[in-house]
């Protein structure tokens, strides 16, 4: 008989009836990873009962996501900005920030070097 299941469920749920203890999900997914990539795309996987399951790969588009999303991670989190925008920033944190406050991450860069020059110039 063929069934549809995904190799990972498959594996997952045969670990779990196994004798040895597979609680620990990091062994256990490395184990089951290395299963993966060892079988090809054709390969199946027949049970004592005669039932098989044939290995089930992640979509390309899922791939294809993932390396844009590795992309992105990539790309700075914050745009240039030209020189008018800078001292625009810059003004911004002078009148804003209080010196020795806490500095944000979420602060544009040109903003938290320019509390950097604050907390310097008044130091305690």
């Amino acid at each position: 008989m063929e069934t549809g299941i995904r190799l990972r469920s498959l594996l997952d749920g045969l670990l779990n009836n196994s004798k040895i203890d597979y609680t620990d999900y990091k062994i256990r997914n490395q184990i089951i990873d290395r299963i993966e990539e060892s079988l090809n795309s054709a390969d199946w996987i027949e049970l004592s009962d005669g039932t098989t399951y044939k290995k089930v790969f992640t979509p390309t588009y899922f791939k294809e996501q993932e390396k844009e999303l590795e992309e992105l991670r990539k790309q700075p989190l914050f745009r240039e900005l030209n020189s008018e925008e800078e001292l625009q920033f810059r003004a911004w944190a002078r009148e804003n920030y209080e010196p020795h406050g806490t500095i944000s991450e979420i602060w544009h860069p040109i903003v938290q070097d320019e509390c950097k020059i604050i907390n310097q110039e008044n130091k305690k």
